[in-house]
């Protein structure tokens, strides 16, 4: 399960982090993405950084599956895609 405390704008704080960091190679998606300003991220990675502007550390991604990160995501106000 993720975080509950996960806030849109952690995940906004995520997606500057990425913007800035890039995507390592293992974190990314093959099936689904969540969009904001055009861009596209993984969305466990995105949750997993997000927690770190909420919680203190990297949430592991071996802790929850995709769907429950798309599903916080659109809880969250985002828009899921899928390729």
């Amino acid at each position: 399960m993720t975080p509950q405390n996960i806030t849109r704008q952690n995940v906004i704080q995520a997606f500057d982090f990425i913007n800035q960091n890039n995507i390592p190679n293992c974190k990314g998606s093959r099936t689904c993405f969540v969009q904001h300003n055009k861009n596209k991220y993984p969305p466990k990675y995105t949750i997993s950084i997000a927690n770190v502007f909420a919680n203190g550390d990297e949430w592991d991604s071996k802790n929850f599956i995709t769907t429950e990160a798309r599903n916080r995501l659109t809880e969250l106000g985002f828009i899921i895609g899928h390729y």
